[in-house]
């Protein structure tokens, strides 16, 4: 469900600059339960900020998954520094 579209914002003196908004799915549907759960698999290091890129869903959800997987023993948390977390398997 994301949507990427690029929009155009005008400065002073003629200058115009592009920025991309790309809106993320904010709810997990159970087709895309299926494809989160294959790549978390299919990775031995993954953070929230990845998983979020690739399965095209936000950080705050990524986030959510990769501390549920934690919680049951799936992942374990190797590292935490501020927003930072890296999981393993």
């Amino acid at each position: 469900m994301s949507e990427s579209r690029t929009r155009k914002v005008k400065k002073k003196w003629g200058k115009v600059w592009e920025s991309t908004v790309i809106e993320r799915a904010g709810t997990l549907t159970e087709d895309k339960a299926e494809e989160v759960a294959k790549y978390i698999d299919s990775q031995k290091v993954i953070t929230p900020e990845e998983l979020a890129n690739r399965q095209a869903i936000r950080v705050s959800l990524a986030r959510k998954i990769l501390s549920g997987y934690a919680e049951e023993g799936k992942l374990k948390l190797s590292f935490k520094n501020g927003q930072s977390e890296i999981y393993s398997q």
